[in-house]
């Protein structure tokens, strides 16, 4: 989840509660001023109650004044009013109403009749308070408008990241602040200058060393072609070739983890494999081909079979026993299985270039065979696995994408 969704939900929680508070506060504490407020009240008119029984309506009605009351005139009841007490006798009359923050009570005795209220101002606080409340829940969601857009080149700054990690090293952020996310996003620009121009270095180093190798290279097998049969010109054709190899090698494995993207295309494992074989120095009797089920694939067909070749070659290269590899296709999986010893050291430590088995280096090879391998299907977000069971080595390519 986003820190921008982190912020919003924090807010949107906050101000559920505060509400919730609010409402639940508001009702327990009215109930409690309502039961003081009848009980205070009863205490203070009960006494001029008796004083309208005998007929002084003057200190009844200078009672009330003092008490804060305003005295009303028509005697009736405002409509809406809620009636907290009554008390009816033979000839008279207590009540005490309510209507929003009004307070107030109706004295019938005979004909006298006195209705008086005043403003609760507890009720009046608490109503206040209610508001604020949500005041504040509403000030938090600005506030959380206002550190989006605070926070909002962060999330400019993520797309940026994850453009120049997916290889477009041209991915540049548009700086409008002078604050400390300014600085960070200059940083970055700068960053990312920094690295393109080291990335054009190395493509210019790589064509310009190409070039300059090969050069000599091609001259070296013309001069060979042209030159007498002599004992050593086998010896001079063989360097020559595994030089030429090895420098195409290098250069295949500097151009792939130079880039990010490979153009892509959707063809059936078959077709890969197919592809595999027709490149690898594997025959109908040296691969025993166990296609329990085809499944589709996008990727970069040249470079993947290139990968899967490569293990091919490392297994029959390297087989022990006098009997066929085996390639398994099952639930978007390829397995190349051969025979032989356990390795020495952990697998990951055979991903690196120039990395062989000290029994295996009379073989020939350069051990950059698995580190090509492993930088093809990284640049897929492919996994390479391995495994050793029953005496048998394991390499598996599983071809469920990884997250980027």
């Amino acid at each position: 989840m986003s820190i921008f969704w982190q912020i919003l939900w924090v807010v949107i929680l906050s101000s559920v509660t505060l509400l919730f508070i609010s409402y639940k506060s508001e009702g327990i504490t009215s109930e409690r001023l309502r039961s003081m407020r009848l009980n205070e009240t009863l205490r203070d008119i009960q006494p001029l109650y008796r004083s309208l029984i005998k007929g002084n309506i003057i200190k009844v009605k200078d009672g009330l004044i003092a008490e804060g009351y305003t005295i009303k005139t028509g005697g009736v009841i405002p409509a809406k009013s809620v009636i907290l007490h009554q008390e009816n006798g033979v000839f008279g009359e207590m009540t005490i109403w309510s209507r929003n923050t009004e307070y107030g009570i109706l004295l019938r005795y005979l004909d006298d009749i006195i209705l008086a209220s005043r403003i609760d101002t507890e009720e009046s606080d608490q109503t206040l308070i209610n508001t604020l409340l949500i005041v504040q829940a509403i000030l938090m969601f600005f506030l959380y408008a206002w550190l989006y857009m605070i926070l909002r080149p962060i999330k400019q700054l993520t797309k940026s990241l994850k453009n120049f990690q997916d290889g477009n090293y041209q991915t540049r952020i548009q700086v409008h602040s002078k604050n400390e996310l300014g600085e960070l996003a200059r940083s970055f620009n700068n960053m990312a200058e920094t690295i393109s121009e080291l990335f054009k270095s190395k493509e210019m180093l790589l064509r310009n060393a190409g070039h300059e190798l090969r050069t000599p290279i091609t001259k070296g097998k013309l001069a060979l072609e042209i030159m007498q049969d002599t004992p050593q010109k086998p010896i001079i054709q063989e360097c020559f070739l595994r030089l030429d190899t090895l420098t195409n090698h290098l250069l295949t494995l500097e151009y792939l983890q130079g880039i990010q993207n490979l153009k892509q295309e959707t063809f059936s494992m078959h077709t890969l494999l197919l592809e595999s074989l027709s490149q690898s120095f594997a025959d109908e009797e040296s691969v025993k081909l166990n296609l329990q089920n085809d499944f589709q694939i996008t990727g970069n067909l040249q470079w993947l079979s290139t990968a899967l070749k490569n293990l091919i070659d490392n297994a029959l290269k390297y087989q022990e026993a006098d009997e066929a590899i085996e390639i398994i296709l099952q639930d978007k999986t390829c397995s190349i299985l051969n025979v032989g010893k356990p390795l020495q050291k952990e697998f990951t430590f055979y991903l690196n270039p120039f990395v062989q088995e000290e029994d295996f280096k009379e073989k020939k090879g350069y051990g950059l065979g698995l580190s090509l391998v492993a930088t093809i299907l990284k640049i897929h977000h492919f996994q390479l696995q391995y495994a050793y069971q029953h005496n048998k080595h394991i390499f598996s390519i599983c071809f469920s994408s990884q997250p980027k």
